[in-house]
């Protein structure tokens, strides 16, 4: 009898016009945060991004804040961002990109122990995200600890070999640490991959 009912709710709201209609604002108003190009300036897209907050269904309001803290990111508003990221967190605590973006943005803050707990959270609901690897590998490389950070880089390559950047931080970390056999392997390993797909 509920799964009737259910069904239709569900079709009845599926043909009607107003809601589609929602639905498209919706959408409008969302691009408006996400999309870069769709803004004429930081602000804007910022104001944008606050509409999308404000209007945003339950089941979209984690991610309408990841969305404003993306765009607070880009505007580097950083404390902003990290508080957009923490409220989508405690709206969805398995949020795994606002862990890492989070992270990223304490990282720009200079925060490197918070950013290392959040890509540690991060990767507790995705254990092979390379992202958060690196973050925090570079994270660890940022505060001195240059064991931690070699250690990093070498679970980022296992996952992915062709990921240069890892094998030039993990160049300098080694280099750092005095290892000149292991920062030369690594910077030739960098420039052969940076050879072969040019940006």
């Amino acid at each position: 009898m509920l799964r009737f009912g259910l069904s239709f709710v569900l079709i009845t709201m599926i043909s009607s016009p107003v809601l589609a209609l929602d639905n498209a604002k919706l959408e409008k108003t969302e691009k408006s945060c996400i999309e870069e190009s769709a803004s004429s300036s930081p602000e804007e897209r910022i104001s944008n991004c606050t509409n999308w907050v404000d209007n945003a269904p339950d089941h979209l309001h984690a991610k309408a804040y990841y969305d404003r803290g993306n765009a607070y990111l880009d505007a580097q508003k950083l404390d902003l961002a990290v508080a957009d990221y923490s409220q989508a967190i405690s709206l969805k605590p398995d949020f795994k990109d606002a862990y890492y973006s989070r992270g990223y943005a304490r990282h720009d803050l200079g925060d490197y122990d918070h950013a290392i707990e959040d890509y540690d959270a991060a990767l507790k609901l995705v254990p092979d995200d390379v992202d958060s690897l690196y973050g925090k590998a570079y994270a660890y490389q940022k505060k001195g600890d240059l064991d931690a950070a070699i250690a990093g880089y070498t679970a980022v390559i296992r996952l992915k070999p062709d990921y240069p950047t890892a094998y030039y931080n993990r160049a300098i970390a080694y280099n750092a640490k005095g290892d000149t056999e292991n920062a030369t392997r690594d910077a030739l390993e960098y420039e052969r991959q940076k050879a072969k797909n040019p940006q």
